[in-house]
């Protein structure tokens, strides 16, 4: 697993259920890293929980719009992450973004 990488951080709207937030994290395998955090109030702080989620298509690092059947999907950021050593990403996970450059853009 690459501990560098690229980044989608995708806003999530199933008809009937909560928005949640997918992180899609291109970790140099066949498919990406995929973890979630459900949105169930107003965050203030820049660290949050995210719980692993099931790996998706590589598709999803620029997948935006309707799902089949599964709601919207709308891109909220992209960029580059980097994963502290020891960090595993198959249990529930703090995961700070750090936000450089334009919206959807990568520096």
């Amino acid at each position: 697993m690459k501990k560098r990488g690229r980044y989608t951080l995708s806003l999530h709207k199933k008809p009937g259920e909560r928005a949640h937030l997918d992180l899609f994290l291109d970790i140099g395998e066949e498919k990406l890293a995929h973890l979630f955090l459900p949105l169930v109030e107003r965050r203030r702080s820049p660290s949050c929980i995210f719980y692993p989620g099931v790996p998706h298509r590589r598709v999803y690092l620029e997948k935006e719009g309707n799902l089949a059947n599964l709601g919207k999907l709308r891109i909220v950021s992209q960029g580059t992450f980097h994963i502290k050593e020891g960090l595993a990403i198959d249990k529930p996970v703090k995961v700070r973004l750090y936000r450089r450059g334009r919206k959807n853009g990568t520096s």
